[in-house]
């Protein structure tokens, strides 16, 4: 997906007017409009959002809150949390939201060992 995609997503899909800060980070407009959190993640992908706490629960138990930042790109670890210090000033509640559909993707098709009781307790 490109960035003029997930540009397009986010102003016409889910209705947020958006300005770029700086390259992959948008500062998101109208922050006062409650957003499904999970709905915009998968549809972006790959993003970093930057909310408000959990505002509400909808029908399908996806999360819905107040977007304040959206990067898209997710491996800005330095910019998710400088900008979440500037949500956390000026709206005094953030909660950073990182989101990839493949690392989502990948963790499912993990197998775990399990064990039995007796094979973890060592002999004594």
């Amino acid at each position: 997906m490109t960035l003029q995609d997930k540009l397009n997503i986010i102003q016409n899909q889910f209705g947020l007017k958006i300005q770029e800060m700086e390259p992959s980070v948008y500062e998101v407009i109208n922050s006062n409009k409650e957003i499904n959190i999970d709905k915009l993640k998968q549809t972006l992908e790959e993003c970093i959002l930057i909310t408000s706490d959990q505002i509400n629960i909808d029908d399908e138990y996806s999360l819905i809150a107040h977007v304040y930042y959206i990067m898209v790109d997710y491996n800005r670890d330095d910019l998710k949390y400088k900008y979440h210090k500037q949500a956390n000033l000026k709206y005094k509640d953030a909660v950073i939201d990182s989101y990839s559909k493949s690392k989502e993707e990948s963790s499912y098709t993990s197998i775990d060992t399990i064990y039995r009781l007796e094979e973890l307790v060592s002999n004594v």
